[in-house]
């Protein structure tokens, strides 16, 4: 019998008796329990977040497109879109850095001998616009995409462990190499166009940063100015393809990923997607470039000199 049950047996056996209630009656301490119990809060409400089942887009994205780890958990509708990004944010922002500080010392280490030519979109654009050999274009290529074959080589020899261990079956991890659209609901000619504007701001960054009649920066700070460049593009831009904008980056490495085990879907899926990131920055770096030089490159004085100049 309870607390409440046995005040209320006592109340009514005071009543038939006609006895009087005093303080620190018993009859007292029961109306006092209940006055304590109607003023008590009620109890708290234990809420919890439940998962979700994903679409079946976005399981089949995260397969064909190798984001492992950053698919959503799983959910009852679609994820929300600015909730989607948010929780990748971290992860973008790793990689995007970890993009730019190769760039930074792939320039440091190569400039001296081939002025830092690590990516076909910048060695067919300089030769478009008469600042290099066209005859030495396509041996800059073939050297860019090699170096980049290596890369991939290296990358899988060290996590090779992981990727038996992730994904023995070779399915979904593809895009570790190369890139491919983020999603299903990412459109082949979107992304194309993503590569084009990416690359675009690429080169005219690149012919702003190398103007000598532009404010020019000092020699030692241009590539740190140029890797950071690459990471404002990827924060910016490299949500829907994974901003390859250099094909050899991305040729290379999915030439090597043919050749190690995930087979020819790394050519093939998507709509033989392969061709964009090769396409699209060759066209997007010709764009950049014909930009600056027509609206800033063409209008210096021509009697400008800078104050630093002897």
């Amino acid at each position: 019998m309870t607390l409440v049950e046995v005040c209320a047996r006592f109340e009514a056996e005071a009543a038939g008796e006609g006895r009087p209630s005093h303080a620190g009656s018993p009859r007292s301490l029961c109306k006092l329990e209940r006055a304590s119990q109607a003023r008590s809060p009620p109890p708290p409400l234990h809420l919890t977040l439940t998962t979700m089942a994903p679409r079946d887009s976005d399981t089949r994205d995260t397969t064909e497109n190798g984001y492992i780890g950053l698919q959503e958990p799983e959910v009852e509708k679609p994820p929300d879109p600015v909730k989607h990004y948010q929780v990748k944010s971290p992860l973008l922002r790793d990689i995007n850095l970890c993009w730019g500080l190769g760039v930074l010392f792939g320039i440091h280490v190569s400039g001296g001998v081939s002025g830092a030519h690590i990516n076909p979109a910048v060695t067919t654009t300089l030769a478009l616009y008469g600042r290099f050999e066209w005859r030495k274009v396509v041996p800059y290529i073939i050297a860019q995409i090699l170096g980049a074959f290596v890369a991939a080589f290296l990358v899988w020899a060290v996590y090779c462990p992981m990727f038996d261990t992730i994904d023995p079956n070779k399915d979904s991890t593809q895009g570790v190499f190369a890139t491919y659209p983020y999603s299903s609901d990412v459109p082949v000619g979107t992304c194309f166009l993503t590569e084009v504007v990416g690359t675009a701001l690429l080169l005219g960054g690149i012919f702003a940063i190398g103007d000598e009649l532009n404010k020019p920066s000092s020699p030692s700070s241009q590539p740190g100015a140029v890797a950071l460049l690459v990471v404002a593009i990827g924060m910016a831009f490299g949500m829907n393809s994974g901003y390859a904008i250099n094909p050899a980056r991305d040729f290379g490495p999915r030439l090597f990923s043919l050749c190690a085990g995930w087979g020819s879907r790394v050519f093939t899926m998507r709509d033989h997607y392969f061709w964009v990131p090769i396409i699209g920055p060759i066209l997007g770096g010709a764009i950049g470039g014909g930009v600056y030089i027509g609206f800033v490159e063409h209008h210096h004085p021509r009697d400008y000199k800078h104050p630093l100049d002897n």
